[in-house]
């Protein structure tokens, strides 16, 4: 039916043009910013989804930054503390080599002085050694908190430190909170290193000044020093334990923000070649409907041919 008042053609042809405009405005946000979920109103489960996924994938990606940070702390206490193991393994080389009768009291000064600068260079590295401004060997850590994850059990431990300082305790001080010290400090006079001066004659069962100049001194520095060959090996072990540990935490978060992103990405992400083509066909369905929309618009004409 050829109408004058109502063009059905060129209404028809104004809906398709205005629905196609639409499909190319959305093929065009998708194609530049290379993501096919924009916002909630393209799809409301996938875009809560991928929120999800995302927030996920960046909190282990920060608990993995937070593992290695804790890894890299560790690993500066380790690496001084196998220093500070040369010093010892040296000062007991020093006692030992005092103890024989071929040294004349000379010699045994000259090994004494030595010794004496060699405890103090480890207690320079025990005050000095600093990571992100901390004292990080200065100082017993009992039982204190990390957090290097969230949500789920075991990214939270405890860290146990002792104090890697020579003269750390008194003989009434707590129990294993310093590297060379015993279990029980109170009954073991063998429990802190300290020289005042290079040639002090140390005391029996007291804090003194430690030296090799004389036997029974050499006898109380030779027990002093097993202790801390014992609680230098046992620190260096826990240390690298807990290495270990945060190791494979890191490996996990890692991998679980990779597989997150991937999974996100599957969701979210638009795929290109099925973007193209849905643009081109919009694009092609859009000059063809333009066209006939101007076609339409032109059907008046007829009539007028008619009247004439």
């Amino acid at each position: 039916m050829m109408s004058i008042n109502t063009n059905v053609l060129a209404a028809t042809s104004q809906n398709v043009v205005r629905q196609n405009a639409r499909i190319t405005e959305k093929g065009i946000e998708r194609l530049t910013s290379g993501v096919r979920v924009n916002s909630a109103s393209d799809n409301t489960a996938h875009f809560a989804m991928a929120s999800r996924m995302e927030a996920y994938s960046r909190s282990q990606a920060q608990s993995s930054r937070n593992a290695n940070d804790a890894i890299s702390m560790l690993q500066t206490i380790s690496a001084t503390g196998l220093k500070i193991q040369d010093i010892v393994f040296r000062l007991g080389e020093l006692t030992l080599q005092a103890d024989t009768d071929t040294m004349t009291p000379s010699d045994r000064a000259a090994l004494n002085v030595e010794a004496f600068g060699l405890l103090n260079e480890w207690a320079s590295l025990a005050n000095n050694t600093r990571w992100n401004g901390k004292a990080m060997m200065a100082q017993n850590w009992a039982d204190d908190e990390f957090n290097i994850g969230t949500d789920a059990a075991g990214l939270s431990f405890s860290l146990i430190l002792r104090d890697w300082r020579p003269a750390t305790n008194e003989p009434s001080a707590t129990a294993d909170i310093s590297v060379n010290g015993a279990a029980n400090p109170a009954a073991n006079p063998y429990y802190n290193l300290t020289l005042v001066t290079a040639d002090e004659n140390g005391t029996a069962n007291m804090i003194a000044g430690d030296n090799i100049l004389h036997a029974a001194d050499r006898t109380r520095m030779a027990a002093k020093l097993a202790l801390s060959f014992s609680g230098i090996a046992s620190e260096l072990s826990r240390i690298g334990a807990y290495i270990s540990k945060i190791e494979f935490a890191e490996r996990s978060f890692t991998d679980d923000a990779r597989l997150s992103e991937t999974s996100r990405s599957k969701i979210r992400d638009a795929n290109y070649a099925e973007e193209v083509t849905r643009y081109s066909r919009s694009q092609i369905i859009s000059e063809t409907a333009t066209a006939l929309l101007a076609q339409s618009n032109n059907s008046s004409q007829t009539v007028m041919a008619l009247l004439s």
